[in-house]
């Protein structure tokens, strides 16, 4: 009994401390988050997941409603549950719309359109890129080339940017590998496996493309060595529906 008060009473400090930062904050919540490669939407989702639950519950203010959905809708989506992150994401487009937040709709219509792509809704991304080719969403692009098939398109959009963020640079090494440029994706991925500061979900991604690549190279063992610490990793964020 002793042991259960003093975790909850430590989930609560943490929870609590958390609940102030983001109440004291003046940047959008997504901000927090997106931008912190270690935080808890990549090293626990589910985590996340629940304190954009409070906020969904208890927001006052209609623009942290929205960023609160947006905040799920990416909890979501980092955690393989990509039915719910097109509900959250929904509900924070339509919200954004009827407020006319020009930039909540880009961040909900960001979101809405990379779990388009998962679905291979290529239809729905196509419109949106056709209105939205900012630099900020190059990661759409590359990803619309790549799931068409179009591998060439899909690294020359990635290969022209000044610098990529973690995201971007793991989408890349993935064209690498399609475009069978095995020198050039091993040499990327094995710098992005030495970063410390990622979370769980890109430490998943970048050993499973590992293992990609070693299977390809025929080097078995290697293969599966690297499969399992993806799919271990994958494990930790409860990714149970967890692909490339």
């Amino acid at each position: 009994m002793n042991l259960f008060f003093s975790r909850f009473y430590a989930f609560t400090l943490v929870f609590l401390s958390f609940v102030c930062q983001v109440t004291n904050a003046q940047e959008l919540l997504l901000q927090k988050y997106l931008k912190d490669y270690n935080s808890s939407l990549y090293n626990n989702p589910d985590e996340t997941k629940t304190f954009a639950e409070y906020f969904v519950r208890n927001s006052t203010d209609k623009s942290e409603l929205i960023e609160a959905y947006i905040l799920l809708a990416n909890a979501n989506y980092f955690g393989g549950k990509y039915n719910e992150a097109l509900d959250n994401a929904a509900k924070a487009n339509t919200e954004a719309i009827i407020e006319n937040n020009t930039e909540l709709i880009k961040e909900s219509e960001f979101v809405l359109n990379k779990i388009y792509q998962r679905y291979n809704l290529l239809d729905f991304s196509e419109k949106y890129l056709l209105n939205n080719s900012s630099d900020e969403n190059s990661i759409l692009l590359a990803n619309q080339y790549f799931y068409k098939g179009d591998y060439s398109n899909a690294l020359k959009i990635l290969t022209e940017k000044k610098s990529l963020n973690i995201e971007e640079q793991i989408t890349l090494s993935k064209i690498y590998l399609k475009n069978h440029l095995y020198n050039k994706a091993f040499h990327l991925l094995s710098q992005l496996e030495r970063k410390q500061n990622i979370g769980n979900y890109f430490k998943a991604r970048i050993y499973l493309l590992l293992g990609e690549y070693y299977f390809d190279k025929r080097s078995n063992t290697e293969a599966v060595s690297y499969y399992q610490k993806g799919l271990l990793y994958a494990k930790k964020i409860n990714h149970s529906d967890f692909y490339d």
